[in-house]
């Protein structure tokens, strides 16, 4: 594909992730205002977005004015959890600790400064199991230079950084038959290079191994996590590899995480796993089902998957799965032998020649290793590779009472051979929609599902969200069946809550617009946002609501002015009990620039109103369109967009600049009540397009890690 291709790909996908991230933070605000999150230290609430009880480990960063020397994280009925600092910068601790959630729901915590760093003794580690407690888990955390241990497995790496064992403890069982490697496989496909891949390339044997001047060193060692940090070299690329082990029940899985500096050619890499277990089938993850598949051959070698595939021995009574969380193709060479490809830059010739680069730059993705008894239905490999994907998510959140109590779910789920693909409102009135689906190929006679509240009505629905037929429900419970691999969506109406959720008054603040932002197309000559282009009025609604939040819109007519020009105007605000001012706006420039209320100053970053939001590594190209000479970093946007557009208009040229996106971002002041004005910063590049004042309660629920990537730890790339 062209490197515009990607850039468009990458831009919508980024687009998705930012308006994702706003739904939960918001959705776990509203849902965290019920709740009961009072604790000793500052309050956290860990959701679970999986619909099973679980227990995993939970990632968060914390900012303190003074930073205290260590810190603990207790449950909500006052137990201290492992907990485990694994970085500190400026004002800022990076921590992980062990929590337990329920299905799709929340869950209090609480995080406490102490006068000495947390260490691994016995009083500390007691961490909860899933169901009933468990006292085992992180007590047999050990690593050196070349092991790890936990409850479940002994992992040995040798002097290449190569996996050379990994040891089920329960079982016996050893998993390797040999060491795991990262192999380069020659990529020259006859045709289409960026997709194609040939068997007269896949048959040969690999080229070399990713393996050169290793290097390896204990990277973490505390309660929670244990892991090895190993880097190594070759065909011109570098990756660093962290394998780890955690307490608790996260613990059943080996985790490989990986940054690689790709700038290889005319080869793929790919994770090699030759097992014990030896089948000439493998079973491979579709989202919803799974298939066998032989051993490569000429017309299949390179297959499919999305979470997990697995080789189970012919006997049956042992299987490992592979998860990953992003690499989705790999190969089978032999019976005992599966190979994740983790990337692909192939040699490519004629009108592809810029392909002989693809990819170049710096990739994080993960996989693992999962051993269990039995087939990968026995084992549970679904769950194992959901657990993989979608990591627990941590927030700080004020300390209120609330009836909700200490946890919350707003769905239960019994039956590990029930999966959840989707809960969300329906589009059309006030029920929501559940879509089931059946996950371990098994018929599910008489199953249910237990909501928040009871279910006043509910029916079964199609695709298009359209009644086919009639559901059973009593009380909370909606009863169905579901033979093998079945997917059902059931629409189901919840009666009202007991606690009552305060619904938010909403003023709009009345603008003095200096500006025109907006043209419609039939007259693309109107209006100016930047270096003479424009907004497409033809898509701005009189209303722009983001999460519940609207902005009343200026006129999109001819000539009419819709924005203020930032020049240090002052503007009165409503008066009445508000506590939050949010700002519709945007940049000709990513601009920093101060807001005053009263005499308050809040800085904002307004981010630029069209470009690329969210750019991966882009190569810079010779006049030959192939050498390439530079690599960018990469860049992300993290305001809340609240309204995006396909194109823009070029005014001075009545042009429409198609995949040229215009984006419209949310900010939020919060304000004291009864604040009179706010006076705007003398910055003529930055246009406000539309302010609203609420009387939300309390202070935000904040992410204490990144919901979506930020690429903050992602470097420019220097050529090799």
């Amino acid at each position: 594909a062209s490197p515009k291709a990607f850039e468009y790909a990458w831009n919508d996908e980024f687009i998705a992730a930012n308006g994702f991230a706003e739904v939960l933070k918001h959705s776990v605000e509203r849902v965290a205002r019920q709740m009961d999150t009072r604790g000793q230290g500052r309050t956290l609430v860990v959701y679970n977005p999986v619909a099973i009880d679980r227990q995993d480990v939970v990632t968060a960063e914390i900012s303190y004015a003074n930073p205290p020397t260590g810190i603990e994280v207790y449950d909500g009925k006052g137990v201290k959890v492992p907990t485990q600092i694994i970085d500190r910068q400026a004002n800022t601790i990076k921590f992980i600790f062990l929590a337990q959630a329920p299905s799709v729901g929340l869950a209090v915590y609480d995080v406490r400064p102490t006068g000495a760093d947390i260490q691994p003794t016995s009083t500390d580690l007691q961490p909860t199991g899933t169901g009933a407690r468990s006292t085992k888990g992180a007590a047999a955390l050990s690593v050196t230079d070349r092991t790890l241990e936990n409850e479940f497995y002994k992992v040995t790496v040798d002097d290449k950084g190569d996996l050379t064992s990994v040891l089920d403890k329960k079982a016996n069982k050893e998993l390797l038959s040999g060491p795991a490697k990262l192999a380069f496989q020659h990529e020259a496909p006859r045709d289409w290079p960026a997709w194609n891949m040939d068997w007269s390339d896949r048959a040969k044997a690999p080229i070399a191994n990713l393996n050169e001047q290793a290097s390896i060193r204990i990277l973490e060692q505390g309660p929670v996590r244990i892991a090895l940090e190993i880097k190594r070299q070759g065909q011109n690329s570098m990756i660093t590899q962290t394998v780890s082990l955690s307490a608790g029940q996260a613990g059943k899985r080996v985790e490989i995480a990986n940054t690689i500096d790709w700038q290889s050619k005319a080869v793929s890499l790919k994770a090699a796993f030759p097992l014990t277990v030896s089948d000439s089938n493998a079973t491979y993850d579709l989202g919803a089902g799974t298939i066998q598949r032989a051993n490569n051959n000429e017309v299949k070698y390179e297959v499919p998957a999305k979470e997990w595939f697995d080789i189970t021995d012919k006997s049956g009574q042992y299987g490992v799965s592979i998860l990953n969380d992003c690499k989705y193709g790999s190969d089978k060479p032999s019976d005992n032998e599966v190979r994740l490809t983790l990337m692909y830059t192939p040699e490519a010739n004629r009108g592809f020649r810029y392909q002989n680069t693809q990819d170049w730059g710096l990739h994080q993705f993960k996989y693992g290793i999962y051993g269990h008894k039995g087939d990968w239905a026995v084992g549970l490999s679904p769950w194992q590779g959901a657990f993989f994907n979608e990591p627990m998510l941590c927030f700080e959140t004020p300390a209120h009472d609330g009836a909700a109590g200490k946890t919350f779910s707003f769905l239960t789920n019994n039956n590990p051979g029930v999966g959840v693909m989707a809960i969300k409102k329906m589009e059309e009135g006030d029920y929501y929609l559940v879509r089931i689906n059946e996950l371990l190929g098994k018929d599910q006679k008489a199953q249910s599902l237990g909501f928040a509240a009871n279910i006043e009505d509910a029916y079964e629905v199609n695709g298009q969200e359209q009644k086919i037929g009639a559901a059973q429900f009593s009380k909370n419970r909606l009863t169905f069946d579901l033979s093998h691999y079945t997917i059902r969506s059931f629409a189901v109406k919840l009666a009202p809550a007991h606690t009552s959720v305060s619904t938010m008054y909403q003023q709009p603040v009345t603008l003095p617009y200096d500006q025109d932002v907006m043209s419609h197309d039939d007259n693309r000559f109107d209006g100016n946002f930047a270096r003479g282009a424009n907004l497409p009025a033809e898509m701005i609604p009189d209303t722009i609501t983001s999460e519940d939040v609207r902005f009343v819109i200026g006129s999109r007519a001819d000539e009419a002015n819709n924005a203020i020009d930032c020049k240090g105007q002052t503007i009165d605000l409503p008066q009445g009990n508000f506590t939050r001012l949010y700002i519709l706006a945007a940049a000709g420039n990513d601009t920093h620039a101060d807001f005053v209320v009263d005499s308050s100053t809040f800085p904002l970053n307004i981010q630029r109103w069209t470009g690329y939001v969210g750019q991966f590594y882009n190569r810079k190209f010779a006049l030959d369109g192939v050498t390439v000479t530079s690599i960018d970093a990469p860049f992300a946007k993290n305001a809340d967009i609240a309204w995006f557009s396909s194109h823009i208009h070029k005014s001075y040229q009545s042009e429409n600049l198609a995949y040229q996106y215009g984006y419209l971002y949310k900010y939020q002041i919060n304000i004291p009540k009864g604040a009179k004005h706010i006076t705007l910063p003398q910055s003529m590049g930055i246009k406000v397009i539309a302010m609203t004042l609420t009387d939300e309660p309390g202070d935000n629920t904040t992410p204490l890690q990144s919901l979506y990537d930020d690429f903050k730890d992602s470097p420019q790339v220097q050529l090799r």
